[in-house]
């Protein structure tokens, strides 16, 4: 973990006014930032900007999902859910994303996550404590199919459609869900999960989750418990998992650390990777990760 030339970005950007929340890629490569600037910025897979989209909410833009290379939803602290869509623009030979529809108090309070599903369904998790489900209608309308109730904020969720589970975390446990039949599979409360950028999937088994304890907890779904916990240092905020390479990258505080995912040990660590925590990370191609903070910069690096 001595210093070499990855310790250092190959490229940082700043775009943002104010602090990024979370970046995606779309299978294309192409790249979006969503923050609390309210605007949402596309980018080709160079990092050049191909796309701003100004006041895209009243208020932040906390949380995005893709469904495929032509469309995306959004969601915000103003309540709302969004959802974009590209067309083309035959008179200037180019592509641009806009507003399809609105889902306008789909909660009482801040929206932290959204997910799509496979059938076009959209996922949201809130402070009010519910997960929604909303079904696409007619007329650019969605409509409220399912609400399930938690004792306590949820602050992130994840889809896994191979095993019909979706999960919901919040601070006191996770909870498994059958996402077809919305029947409550197991709680795992010996663990606490309160950043939205931090709940992942590992393997085909396993899923990672970190918080503000300074505790990652891996968990085996086939058997229903937690089977290994990491001791940070610092706080861990937004986690990235690639499994071709066997490897987890976490957010600890303004640092990176590399883990393996076979053994769980430490295997790179980069300090002071920005002066702000570090609320997530995207894999890139040719090699590189990107990493972003409420510093509003973007960095890449290789790994």
């Amino acid at each position: 973990m001595g210093n070499d030339q990855s310790d250092k970005p190959i490229k940082t950007i700043i775009e943002h006014k104010k602090q990024i929340n979370v970046i995606l890629t779309f299978p294309s490569g192409n790249i979006i930032s969503i923050s609390n600037d309210k605007s949402i910025n596309i980018y080709n897979i160079n990092l050049n900007i191909i796309q701003k989209i100004e006041n895209a909410h009243e208020n932040n833009v906390f949380g995005i999902s893709i469904q495929n290379e032509n469309n995306f939803a959004t969601c915000s602290d103003d309540l709302s859910i969004k959802i974009w869509i590209k067309r083309r623009i035959v008179k200037f030979n180019i592509n641009k994303f806009f507003l399809y529809g609105i889902i306008y108090n789909a909660h009482n309070d801040r929206i932290y996550n959204i997910i799509y599903s496979l059938n076009g369904n959209i996922i949201s998790c809130s402070g009010d404590k519910t997960l929604k489900i909303w079904e696409k209608k007619k007329n650019r309308r969605y409509q409220l199919i399912t609400i399930i109730k938690n004792f306590w904020k949820i602050f992130s969720i994840l889809l896994l459609e191979d095993k019909e589970i979706l999960i919901s975390s919040e601070v006191n446990g996770i909870n498994f869900y059958n996402i077809k039949t919305i029947e409550l599979l197991f709680i795992i409360k010996e663990t606490c999960c309160n950043f939205w950028n931090s709940l992942k999937r590992i393997d085909e088994d396993r899923i990672i989750l970190g918080g503000l304890n300074l505790l990652m907890t891996i968990i085996s779904i086939k058997e229903r418990k937690i089977i290994r916990k990491i001791k940070n240092e610092l706080q861990n905020w937004g986690i990235l998992t690639i499994q071709n390479k066997k490897i987890i990258v976490v957010g600890e505080n303004n640092n990176i650390k590399i883990y393996s995912s076979e053994n769980y040990e430490c295997i790179k660590k980069i300090e002071n990777a920005h002066t702000k925590k570090i609320y997530g990370f995207c894999e890139l191609k040719n090699e590189t990760i990107l990493s972003y903070s409420p510093d509003k910069v973007i960095k890449i690096w290789k790994i």
